[in-house]
């Protein structure tokens, strides 16, 4: 009786071992979630290349697109979150975010002003009271253009500041339905 109740604890013990094999073996094969800003963006074109490096060792990923990048942070730190990997351009401040574990610098970060050449501007100033494609709110674009332009005494206040998403202000700067584009990424020209 005895040799069966420690062949039992035996089978027992290699039946959880097996499972516990699977489910970690399992665990390496699953996919990263990448979340990166808008598609031509920077964080886009960083997280197609970050995905390319890692389909060259079978490590398999996703990318997933948010135009609000300040929260890109949060989603990574959320542990519900599925996300695995996010960018962000602006420092994140005092904020507490333990569940990430690793911040590094994948660029310097200017910012491009994009018009039509029909415009006669010849310093930021003259862009007061225009129409300016300057991102959605809580996008890293934003955040900049809205701390650039304000040194300049430009604010939503005194200029038409459009939640345009990077995308889309390609199109409204040739259909001259906007006077000036930014974008803090310069292969996003289109």
């Amino acid at each position: 009786m005895l040799h069966f109740r420690a062949l039992g604890y035996l089978a027992a013990c290699a039946l959880i071992a097996v499972a516990a094999w699977i489910w970690w073996s399992q665990s390496l094969r699953s996919t990263i979630v990448i979340e990166a800003g808008p598609q031509g963006g920077c964080f886009h074109e960083t997280a197609i290349l970050l995905q390319d490096e890692l389909q060259q060792y079978d490590i398999h990923s996703k990318i997933i697109r948010r135009e609000d990048t300040l929260k890109i942070i949060d989603d990574v730190n959320d542990k519900k979150s599925s996300v695995d990997i996010g960018f962000m351009a602006q420092d994140p401040g005092d904020r507490d975010y333990p569940g990430v574990t690793a911040v590094g610098t994948i660029a310097l970060e200017p910012l491009f002003i994009f018009y039509s050449a029909s415009l006669d501007v010849k310093n930021l100033q003259d862009l007061k009271g225009l129409r300016l494609a300057v991102s959605p709110p809580a996008s890293g674009t934003r955040v900049m253009a809205e701390r650039i332009l304000g040194e300049y005494g430009i604010n939503s206040q005194n200029t038409t500041f459009l939640p345009i998403t990077l995308s889309e202000s390609s199109e409204a700067v040739r259909k001259d339905s906007v006077d000036r584009r930014f974008s803090c990424c310069p292969r996003a020209t289109n």
